[in-house]
């Protein structure tokens, strides 16, 4: 049965009708609540990227005793294949950024491998993909800049955290989504409830 804690989960993000051959990608994995909720209520392939150890272990804490096709990455998505360096500021839970933020403590930063979305999905032959969800700190504007058209036409919804104001700036969070727009999503805020900064786009010439 799923928790109830997990089941509350639906409502974070805008979520396109899902089946068992559906192919989620979920940018920030965290600690993995809203992947099982994705799994044990779809049961479609599901794609997690969380570049912290920590996080990761308590993603595949999660899935154990249930067998789904989840597979585990760690790292991170980028808009570049290579390494790059992670800013953790400290508080009452571990949060951070690829900027560095001048409104928290900066506790460490490490460095963690990072991939492309376009790397990703053409060397593992990722031919559609029905939701990529991305909650990164920050770091969605640097991946879905640099998502191809080649890429988008394969990615039928996206459903993503801005953090316009707080890690990204406005204008940044606007060329963000005017290039969405230009290869070929509609771009709406996503309103349930109280998550006023999450955004759904919708590829609209998509034959998936």
């Amino acid at each position: 049965m799923i928790k109830e804690a997990v089941a509350k989960m639906k409502d974070k993000y805008y979520l396109p009708e899902l089946n068992s051959e559906s192919v989620v990608i979920s940018g920030g994995g965290f600690v993995g609540q809203w992947d099982e909720y994705i799994v044990r209520t779809y049961g479609c392939v599901v794609h997690i990227f969380e570049p912290f150890m920590s996080n990761m272990e308590k993603i595949i804490e999660h899935f154990r005793g249930v067998i789904p096709t989840v597979y585990f990455h760690l790292i991170g998505l980028y808009d570049y294949d290579g390494l790059k360096d992670f800013h953790i500021y400290a508080g009452k839970s571990n949060s951070y950024s690829t900027t560095l933020r001048t409104d928290k403590e900066l506790k460490e930063v490490i460095t963690i491998n990072v991939v492309r979305l376009d790397t990703f999905m053409r060397k593992n032959n990722i031919q559609k993909v029905d939701l990529l969800k991305l909650n990164v700190e920050g770091a969605e504007v640097q991946i879905l800049k640099s998502l191809s058209p080649s890429t988008a036409k394969k990615i039928k919804c996206i459903s993503f955290a801005s953090h316009e104001g707080k890690v990204t700036t406005q204008e940044e969070h606007k060329e963000t989504l005017e290039h969405l727009k230009s290869i070929g999503y509609k771009v709406e805020p996503f309103n349930e409830q109280k998550h006023l900064n999450r955004w759904k786009c919708i590829y609209e010439d998509s034959n998936i």
